[in-house]
């Protein structure tokens, strides 16, 4: 592997895991009850592929507005029988298979799957493109969790960020997604190395972070 080896990658997951104690300003999310689920699955045909944890995950999302996370379910389950997400693939990388670098490394040491990425070793900067890898990429992570686990860890490297890295558009795909059909699905974001150039970017693009996902952001150098 490229960046960063991956003997580190775990030691950087434990690190952040265990260097974030909660605090007077930290906020907290909701807990979701079993009763919470049941009400939420009482609401869905018996047809609906959702199993217990996406409707935690989407009822946490909405801080128990179960209202509001039957919608949103409902949504993402059209999504999903129109897309097919869990068989979709990156034709970018079938085609020239350099043309992105996020991949499925491993896991931390609390069983989460573990993405990394590398910008340095990005050669195809399409909109389009990247968000079908990403898509793939989230999917290959669901179907790696194991039981009881349902979030993941993203390494992000940023050796190699430039002025061509800096179109929001980009980051906003990833947090569009997350919103929409992966909500919760993200326990950690470690930014490694990101240049001084990476503040206009992180700029444009703070505003639209959900302030829980800004938690899980950890800048390491």
């Amino acid at each position: 592997m490229h960046g960063i080896p991956s003997s580190q990658i775990a030691d950087l997951t434990l690190l952040c895991h265990y260097s974030s104690p909660i605090t007077a300003t930290t906020l907290l999310r909701y807990s979701v009850t079993a009763t919470d689920v049941q009400t939420v699955r009482q609401q869905l045909n018996a047809a609906d592929k959702c199993d217990d944890q996406m409707i935690r995950q989407f009822v946490q999302a909405t801080g128990g507005d179960l209202t509001t996370a039957i919608k949103r379910i409902q949504a993402t389950l059209t999504w999903r029988a129109q897309v097919h997400p869990e068989t979709m693939t990156c034709t970018a990388c079938q085609q020239l298979p350099k043309s992105h670098y996020m991949h499925l490394v491993g896991y931390d040491l609390i069983d989460r799957p573990v993405m990394y990425s590398c910008l340095e070793m990005v050669t195809n900067r399409s909109i389009e493109d990247n968000r079908r890898h990403m898509i793939s990429c989230f999917e290959q992570c669901v179907q790696a969790m194991p039981p009881g686990v349902g979030q993941w860890v993203w390494v992000s490297d940023f050796k190699g960020f430039g002025l061509s890295d800096c179109d929001p558009r980009l980051a906003k795909v990833f947090l569009d997604l997350s919103a929409a059909h992966y909500p919760e699905r993200l326990g950690l974001f470690i930014v490694v190395d990101a240049p001084w150039i990476f503040n206009t970017l992180w700029r444009a693009i703070s505003p639209l972070v959900d302030p829980f996902t800004k938690q899980k952001i950890k800048f390491l150098s």
